[in-house]
């Protein structure tokens, strides 16, 4: 019993321990979710309104993404109808600019299956909102310069006698407009400023409409009831062409279907040839010959025969084909 409650109890620790994790979210790589959402609400601005020429040239020589982004956007202004695109939500004051931080409370951050992650934002249209989903990989180049540049800075201070690279940091660079609170930031952010190499890079974009949930049923049972009807249809069509099966005998019987019929088997049976017929006297009881008697008859039948057609009859002698008759045997019917 004792052993029971303590299985019982560390099986309850554990899904207490599970349960207090779930909120934590482990990602494929590190990045920063704010500059993450501004990037993807770049590559937005870039391919919302792109003019027909624009348009047949990326689709034609255009990166898979770029191409994804631009046919997304057209799709969903032509066939999901979501109106015109009415902006990002604005910094107050801010001279027009993109409100990032307002944007990246409603951006969804999701790990793809190819070691990817996936940033969503929504985007404001006059009929419809829209989802823009585009799909980062890890930039294996971004932590090449990174750790480049790290080494540097360890190398700069060592030289100068000092082992603390934060202390250095906020020395020696506090006058770069460079935040120097964080030495992984402040080489961050130089890499990505001066070098123009982002933590990551896009590799496919997704446009998707948004709907309500009443929207989606009623899209849904509107689906299911075509596909009903489409199988009742077909049904219906073959249950009919099983019943005219019952007219193929008839329609064989004819003259024209006997014909054919005939034509084929002729086709495909061999001549069969015919039986030689063996001549006796009809006025002979052939049941009661004996085999010796049998073979008089047939051999003055053959004579007779021979002498009505004025044919001179032939010597007993050896056939120039070698043929022996061995016996005649009686047929009887």
């Amino acid at each position: 019993m004792k052993k029971r409650l303590l299985l019982l109890t560390l099986i309850s620790a554990a899904a207490f321990a599970l349960s207090g994790c779930s909120n934590e979210t482990y990602y494929n790589f590190d990045f920063n979710k704010k500059t993450m959402t501004n990037e993807t609400v770049s590559i937005a601005s870039n391919y919302i309104d792109v003019s027909d020429v624009e348009y047949d040239y990326i689709m034609s020589d255009g990166e898979k993404f770029e191409q994804s982004a631009v046919n997304g956007f057209r799709m969903a202004e032509t066939t999901d109808k979501v109106g015109e695109f009415e902006g990002f939500p604005l910094v107050p004051g801010g001279y027009g600019e993109v409100d990032v931080d307002v944007i990246q409370k409603d951006a969804e951050f999701v790990n793809g299956n190819d070691g990817d992650i996936l940033c969503t934002v929504r985007m404001d249209y006059s009929d419809r909102d829209v989802d823009f989903t585009v799909y980062y990989k890890e930039n294996k180049e971004f932590t090449l310069y990174k750790k480049m540049l790290l080494d540097q800075l360890v190398k700069e201070a060592n030289n100068n006698g000092e082992t603390d690279i934060q202390k250095y940091i906020q020395e020696n660079y506090y006058d770069s407009g460079i935040s120097t609170d964080s030495v992984d930031a402040f080489v961050t952010e130089i890499v990505q400023g001066q070098y123009q190499i982002m933590p990551y890079t896009p590799v496919d974009a997704e446009v998707s409409a948004v709907y309500t949930k009443g929207e989606l049923l009623k899209k849904a049972g509107i689906n299911t009831a075509i596909g009903m009807i489409t199988v009742f249809v077909v049904l219906i069509f073959i249950a009919f062409i099983i019943s005219l099966l019952k007219y193929v005998p008839k329609i064989l019987s004819t003259p024209v279907g006997r014909s054919k019929r005939e034509e084929e088997k002729k086709e495909e049976k061999l001549p069969i040839p015919e039986p030689i017929p063996t001549i006796i006297p009809a006025d002979i009881d052939k049941d009661d010959l004996e085999e010796d008697e049998l073979i008089a008859v047939i051999t003055a039948a053959v004579n007779a025969y021979m002498s009505d057609n004025g044919a001179a009859l032939p010597a007993f002698t050896d056939s120039n084909d070698k043929l022996i008759v061995r016996s005649i045997r009686r047929i009887r019917r």
